[in-house]
């Protein structure tokens, strides 16, 4: 369901960015608020993710937060989208991936469509590390195929190899220095603590 100001807020807010992401409110089956908005139940903070390299890592390291239904995009930008890549998870994904890659994703805070989430619904399946880690990869390999994301093309090839480590206990251990530098993208709003890490070794993120 869109709020009525979606529009306005998505055009006051995209500027010089390909694609904008607004915020939406959680409300029940009856379609009341629940108090709770998709960025904060996703645990996404503009406290701590304030640049495009902030949100890649976000989204590559941890999940995507961004839904499409709360999107915007430049007419550039939905040219170079298409086609889809065949084995990217969900579009949404494939599209705040592609604009962060370039420094030309945004998003605001403001409420611009309400999320009606049924009380037996399951939005998100959970999987398994190594899925994650799979997908990921696809995920990067795409957007090295695209070749427009020079920007962040060192950070990309850190993520691609701290990824590929994951597979066994020696590559998590090579991997000790770039998950603390990088806890916060991991496990958003978690303080570090050894628990954590004890459990990455053993079981990966």
């Amino acid at each position: 369901m869109l709020d009525k100001n979606h529009l306005q807020l998505l055009v006051e807010n995209i500027k010089d960015s390909y694609l904008i992401c607004g915020n939406n409110l959680i409300v029940n089956d009856d379609g009341k608020s629940t108090g709770i908005d998709f960025f904060n139940s996703n645990k996404f903070s503009p406290k701590i993710f304030k640049t495009n390299k902030d949100i890649l890592k976000r989204i590559l390291l941890c999940g995507n937060c961004f839904q499409g239904a709360s999107m915007m995009m430049t007419k550039e930008f939905a040219e170079r989208l298409l086609p889809f890549p065949e084995n990217i998870e969900y579009h949404d994904l494939w599209m705040s991936s592609l604009a962060s890659a370039q420094n030309k994703f945004s998003y605001t805070t403001e409420i611009v469509t309400l999320y009606r989430q049924h009380s037996l619904q399951v939005t998100r399946k959970s999987i398994k590390a190594e899925q994650f880690y799979i997908s990921r990869l696809e995920l990067i390999s795409n957007l090295k195929k695209n070749n427009i994301y020079k920007e962040n093309a060192k950070e990309i090839e850190n993520i691609e190899k701290f990824l590929l480590n994951q597979n066994n206990l020696s590559g998590r251990v090579k991997n000790t220095v770039y998950f603390f530098e990088n806890y916060k993208y991991i496990h958003p709003l978690k303080y570090k603590h050894i628990f954590h890490y004890l459990k990455y070794l053993l079981k990966g993120l």
